[in-house]
């Protein structure tokens, strides 16, 4: 029951997200070993557990874009876009992609619950309208050939990484080895070619994928000059948004050696809300950098009432993304400082985390322009992510 339910609130939720604040999609067709039935088709493993989930849809699967230089040759090495979508039974996932993304090269990374990932061989150029990336009609559409020859020029994911460590081994053994002793049935991981039994019939594709030492092996089949990170730049579209800031020595959330900051939404939170609870002392706010999701958090603990600023942004599930935080006045700044880049800021003031006594917190104007308003003003929102 427990997971029948997860399903469908998987499904429900997927369906909320990829039709949300999307003007072009990303098909791609994928094939997994333990659920590929031949003829181009895989068998319906929520469906099989409950007979009451579409019978079209095979299993979920999770997306994750890597934004190509063509300048530098090089990929960032975190991605730019996370979604989990629905893949059907004949192997194809849509995904709804904002706009911001389009226009713009990316390798395309699919996971899944037990089987190996894979990476597209070569970086994909998102178009207007759909753009379509099929791993199922050649092994060179996947990084080192990662996958299994299904027969009949089809190709799939190896099943068996029931630990998602990237290898199939002894050491998925274990939880399979039970949950088959102990009749486990269900829409389950270990239900290796999802039939809904964890039993004999789940073991012979992960016994000749561990003989044969099946791992990802991405860091030895991709050139060692490519993939590495970017020097990341204020105004650049990345994970979920566009960079406003580089954080530097000093700054909350510094760490020498390695890149991190702040992403800002690419559109406002729909509508003027108050800042909310006048009267209340929310306490331990900062102006600071690095402060706006403990800001928020202070906030939403101390205020419980819906449709204020923070919020809204701690609420909001953005472009894969749902760690989004109503930004502190320093944090705000940042994004008035962009240039260069139409990401459609508004001519008024947008509500900042940051409170100055029980009735009255801050917002920004313009670059510097600080004004501190009541509480129950109504202002712009857009909401920060860290990276």
């Amino acid at each position: 029951m427990k997971n029948k339910i997860l399903f469908f609130a998987t499904l429900h939720l997927l369906c909320i997200i990829n039709s949300a604040q999307a003007q072009d999609t990303l098909k791609v067709k994928v094939f997994l070993e333990g659920l590929y039935r031949g003829n181009g088709m895989m068998t319906a493993a929520p469906y099989n557990a409950d007979g009451i989930s579409p019978n079209d849809i095979a299993d979920t699967i999770t997306l994750k874009l890597f934004a190509y230089d063509s300048n530098l040759d090089s990929v960032i090495d975190m991605p730019s876009y996370v979604r989990r979508g629905l893949l059907k039974t004949n192997g194809y996932a849509s995904f709804a992609l904002p706009s911001f993304l389009t226009n713009t090269s990316y390798y395309i990374q699919v996971s899944h619950r037990n089987s190996i990932d894979i990476f597209s061989s070569r970086y994909v150029f998102i178009n207007n309208g759909t753009t379509i990336y099929d791993f199922t009609d050649s092994l060179t559409k996947v990084l080192g050939a990662d996958q299994k020859d299904l027969g009949n020029g089809a190709y799939g994911m190896y099943t068996g990484d029931i630990n998602q460590d990237g290898s199939v081994d002894f050491n998925d053994y274990p939880d399979l080895d039970i949950a088959s002793s102990n009749g486990v049935l269900g829409y389950e991981p270990l239900d290796l070619n999802g039939d809904a039994s964890v039993d004999f019939n789940d073991y012979p594709m992960i016994d000749i994928n561990s003989s044969n030492g099946i791992i990802i092996g991405i860091i030895s089949k991709w050139p060692i000059t490519f993939f590495v990170s970017k020097t990341l730049k204020v105004a650049d579209l990345f994970a979920g948004g566009v960079v406003a800031y580089i954080l530097q020595p000093g700054d909350i959330g510094y760490v020498a050696g390695e890149i991190h900051g702040l992403i800002v939404a690419p559109n406002d939170i729909q509508g003027m809300p108050e800042w909310g609870c006048y009267g209340t002392n929310v306490l331990g706010t900062s102006n600071s950098i690095g402060s706006g999701r403990t800001n928020t958090t202070a906030i939403v603990n101390a205020c419980n009432v819906s449709g204020i600023a923070a919020r809204l942004c701690d609420d909001l599930v953005l472009n894969g993304y749902n760690d989004w935080y109503l930004p502190s006045l320093e944090e705000l700044d940042k994004f008035f400082r962009i240039i260069n880049i139409n990401i459609g800021r508004q001519l008024s003031s947008y509500w900042s985390s940051s409170q100055l006594d029980a009735n009255i917190s801050w917002t920004e104007l313009n670059v510097s322009s600080q004004i501190s308003q009541q509480k129950y003003y109504n202002h712009y929102v857009r909401a920060f992510r860290s990276f």
